[in-house]
């Protein structure tokens, strides 16, 4: 009893820390582990990159422990191969046991897309993962998809518009641009390339520079301050600006400095109404 004992050990031990052995044998004395996914999280992320972690729990059901040695896995985004890869591991696995396995992968999100107008206009892309774990001489094939949402870009927005020193020929205004950002990261702007029209007609631009970094689902204001020559705008834009509001397009280019990249616009274009507070008025 004692030798047969011993030499089921012996077999198990051999074949469990990958030596030789036919399928048939392997059949005969242990079990194949299972691999069983456990889900994907967002380890960190910016708007240039992310870091993903695919999480597996590996099961030995076997009364001898074992090694995890590596994963193998394909992994694609939108029916796209993003990577093929091997990653070597030494995992131990306990006798009647379980032990998780991590596969961290960073993706940079502009490589994902084909163009800037495709980056912008997504909000998610949907991930394929399939490979194999090798667990003492077996590979164990598994296969996972779902979701990975895409980081959006602040949204821009005119908040309001204060006029004051209103006459026939001027008006001094300052217009509140509102940055929002809804991503669970900080943003942070090199610049802003902007261009305001009220009622149709353009009214100010510029670049404005020096924003403030936008935490994560928070907003920014940039005060846009300006003195406008009623006279080269036309008698049309002194009755607009004595109304109460008004309808607004604000287009331009938001700038990044991002790692890995460098300097990178994206444009904008937002529509809206604004309010108009008033200051002094004189004729």
């Amino acid at each position: 009893m004692y030798r047969k004992t011993a030499l089921f050990v012996s077999i198990l031990i051999t074949i469990m820390t990958g030596g030789c052995a036919t399928l048939e044998t392997l059949q005969q004395f242990i079990q194949k582990p299972e691999v069983q996914f456990e889900g994907m999280s967002l380890e960190s992320a910016s708007l240039a990159e992310g870091n993903l972690l695919f999480k597996f729990k590996v099961t030995n059901p076997n009364p001898i422990g074992a090694t995890i040695r590596n994963v193998a896995y394909d992994l694609r985004f939108n029916d796209k191969t993003f990577v093929k890869n091997v990653l070597n591991k030494s995992i131990t696995l306990k006798a009647n046991g379980s032990n998780m396995l991590e596969l961290p992968v960073t993706v940079s999100y502009l490589d994902l897309f084909e163009s800037v107008t495709a980056f912008i206009q997504s909000d998610k892309l949907v991930y394929d993962l399939s490979g194999s774990v090798g667990v003492g001489p077996f590979d164990i094939p598994y296969h996972t998809k779902g979701n990975l949402t895409v980081p959006t870009l602040p949204k821009v927005s005119l908040n309001k518009v204060e006029v004051s020193n209103l006459s026939f020929t001027k008006a001094s205004m300052m217009f509140s641009l509102d940055v929002t950002n809804s991503n669970p990261f900080t943003v942070n702007l090199t610049g802003l390339d902007y261009n305001i029209k009220l009622g149709g007609k353009e009214f100010a631009q510029g670049i404005a520079g020096n924003i403030s970094p936008i935490t994560k689902h928070g907003k920014t204001t940039i005060e846009i301050p300006f003195n406008m020559n009623l006279l080269e705008l036309g008698r049309s834009a002194y009755h607009l600006l004595t109304k109460s509001s008004s309808g607004y397009e604000v287009t331009g280019a938001m700038q990044f400095n991002l790692p890995k990249i460098g300097e990178k616009e994206f444009p904008f274009q937002k529509f809206g109404k604004v309010s108009f507070n008033k200051g002094t008025r004189n004729k």
